[in-house]
């Protein structure tokens, strides 16, 4: 199979249409097939890949083009070296390596995209609108299932885990988020209201339905990362126009707006209950999904006592973790076996201080070259992935590991084709542009 993919690689068009394949499969497919499936693409993909031409050729040129993006790229391969060093020193190694082996995405998808950069910028539109198709296709399947079962059945429950039928709810409100600022920043941005015709319109009905859809999974995470993407994005607008005092008075009715309509919601009625609980010192009283994490996370912390800047290991780190549940007498935390439920906490039990630290310089570098560059898309993408990285694993999973990975460097490298490093001056009539001339002169500084 591998020689008939490398043969065909002796024209340049075969090598596009194949790769384009591949990765259209994969980002149609993320809402939609199961961990198996998108390992199995992934694979197929990669493996074509480095068995192309001239694939170290491609690899130096790319490496020696590359601007920013080549620090970023480094970074993301050295964290995934150092958890694999961290299978070194922990006790069970088989069970290190196991657990290694689902982060690999972190490792090769880089690389893949890496050494068809010119690809990846070439169809980079291309690849976001198929991740919508994937999710607008993901979403009707969703929606007609929960009506089906109405029908059928007379029960009407299109809530949480009985309404996404693919993926947990959470992993699946943060794609639809990501999918409703690709629209936004693609198509309806920029759009006055002369210029609506019946695209605009239809725009505006898919965005309606993600964000409804969004609504009804009724996952707290995907909530509130949505939420918070649309007022970092909304606040960036702010202060960058001088009409400061009408926007302020905007985004404030808004938010009131979204706090009134959040509060229907019987999930969020339910954390306001649980944190009520955590704030009385009352949370082993009622276990729901916030008091579990809140006990998760206490024992998290407890279990490292002095093994801060190490950590336990990647072997190790799971079952330091239930057994610190033990000693703390969380029996239903032992009985499920949770993992941390936050991805920082995640990393700091597994490799320490050098770990988390990798993985906050990725997402401060990524956020000052996105702000530099004032690329909303990025900012968008590292704001719903650093709330959701708060209450989820999102590495542990396929589906949270594999989406971060790829999306995360189709940016990157869409970045890294033209940036700009010119200081700029401020002006009123071009706020928005002297607004980064703080950001602008840092990033001259250091390099």
């Amino acid at each position: 199979m591998f020689g008939v993919i490398s043969k065909g690689y002796s024209s340049v068009e075969k090598r596009e249409k194949y790769h384009l394949f591949c990765l259209s499969l994969f980002v149609f497919g993320l809402p939609i097939f199961d961990r198996v499936g998108l390992s199995y693409i992934i694979g197929i993909w990669l493996a074509g890949t480095i068995l192309q031409k001239n694939t170290w050729k491609q690899l130096k040129e790319n490496w020696i083009n590359s601007k920013a993006y080549r620090l970023f790229f480094v970074i993301s391969l050295f964290f995934v070296f150092v958890l694999f060093f961290s299978v070194l020193y922990s006790d069970n190694q088989i069970k290190g390596l196991q657990r290694f082996e689902g982060h690999l995405s972190l490792l090769v998808i880089p690389i893949g995209l890496f050494l068809i950069k010119s690809i990846a910028q070439k169809y980079y539109r291309y690849f976001l609108w198929v991740f919508v198709a994937g999710n607008l296709v993901a979403g009707l399947i969703c929606w007609g299932d929960s009506f089906y079962e109405y029908f059928a059945s007379g029960i009407w429950n299109p809530y949480y885990v009985n309404f996404s039928n693919f993926l947990h709810p959470s992993y699946f409100a943060l794609y639809l988020a990501f999918s409703i600022l690709i629209i936004w920043e693609e198509k309806l941005k920029n759009i006055s209201f002369n210029e609506i015709n019946y695209k605009i319109f239809l725009y505006w009905i898919l965005v309606s339905f993600f964000t409804l859809t969004i609504l009804f999974l009724s996952s707290k995470a995907g909530i509130f990362a949505f939420v918070g993407m649309i007022f970092f994005l909304l606040s960036i607008k702010l202060l960058a126009t001088k009409y400061w005092v009408r926007n302020s008075i905007l985004i404030c009715l808004l938010f009131g707006a979204t706090i009134m309509v959040l509060k229907s919601n019987h999930r969020m009625q339910n954390l306001s209950e649980s944190v009520s609980l955590i704030q009385n010192g009352e949370s082993n009283q009622k276990w729901t999904s916030t008091t579990c994490r809140f006990h998760i996370w206490e024992s998290a912390l407890a279990s490292l006592h002095d093994n801060y800047f190490f950590g336990h290991g990647i072997g190790d780190s799971k079952e330091k973790l239930i057994q610190q549940y033990n000693d703390n007498d969380y029996q239903l935390l032992v009985k499920n076996k949770f993992d941390a439920h936050n991805q920082y906490l995640e990393i700091l039990l597994i490799s320490g201080f050098g770990g988390l630290f990798l993985v906050l310089l990725k997402i401060a570098y990524s956020l000052f070259y996105a702000w530099k560059e004032n690329n909303k898309l990025m900012l968008g993408f590292l704001v719903l992935m650093g709330i959701h990285m708060m209450v989820e694993t999102m590495f542990n999973k396929v589906h949270g590991g594999m989406f971060y990975a790829f999306f995360i460097q189709l940016l990157w490298i869409r970045m890294d084709g033209s940036p700009s490093f010119q200081l700029w001056q401020y002006s009123w009539s071009n706020p928005e542009k002297s607004f980064r001339i703080i950001p602008t002169y840092l990033w001259r500084k250091v390099s």
